[in-house]
């Protein structure tokens, strides 16, 4: 259930290949959490997830921290995101994020619906608080906000799914992204059938 192959330092060269990284997902389909901080990973390694990920259906934590990654690889890993439908945390602290990068991301954080907890960058205690983007040169950018909005309206959900005394929070969640379309539409696309349950109850007339 745990696959862990950390480093204790960066690491400028990948410690296993990216053909070696493919036969290791494909042969298991059952890794929940996997830990692959400073293993100097490369953009190939990030094609690999996208192509094995999706196969796994109960893998929930991501670690990615402190990774050679490029932009071309973080716009996979936004890729990646929709078609991971149970992924819970990632993490991507120590990688340098262009604005280009972080609106991919922000793209493929819209259309998932159970990510909970997401770091970017720096050496803050992770998760310390529900959505833990720190602050940086981007705090308010425009991709920021996105992921913002987003991550509240998965954990509003997460919430009331799960226990239905949650769910004026989740109406609570709603009203704080209204202004923000893009999210209200994937939202609604995603959770159809729940979000009309859920207006009626924050709207019963």
């Amino acid at each position: 259930r745990v696959l862990q192959l950390q480093c204790e330092k960066p690491q400028y060269d990948p410690i296993f290949s990216p053909e070696a990284f493919r036969t290791l997902l494909s042969s298991s389909k059952s890794i929940q959490s996997l830990y692959l901080e400073n293993c100097g990973l490369v953009d190939a390694h990030i094609d690999v997830l996208n192509e094995e990920l999706p196969q796994n259906k109960v893998v929930s934590l991501l670690d990615l921290k402190g990774n050679q990654f490029s932009d071309d690889a973080l716009y996979a890993t936004g890729c990646l995101l929709p078609k991971v439908t149970t992924l819970k945390t990632l993490d991507l602290s120590g990688i340098y994020i262009t604005i280009e990068a972080g609106e991919a991301l922000a793209q493929g954080l819209l259309q998932n619906s159970t990510l909970l907890y997401l770091e970017l960058e720096g050496t803050a205690e992770r998760y310390k608080d529900e959505f833990d983007i720190p602050e940086s040169k981007f705090e308010h950018a425009d991709f920021t906000r996105t992921m913002d909005y987003r991550l509240r309206l998965n954990r509003a959900y997460h919430e009331a799914h799960h226990d239905p005394s949650h769910v004026d929070n989740f109406c609570a969640a709603l009203n704080s992204v209204s202004d923000h379309l893009s999210c209200l539409y994937y939202f609604i696309r995603t959770y159809k059938v729940h979000s009309i349950a859920v207006s009626r109850h924050c709207n019963p007339k």
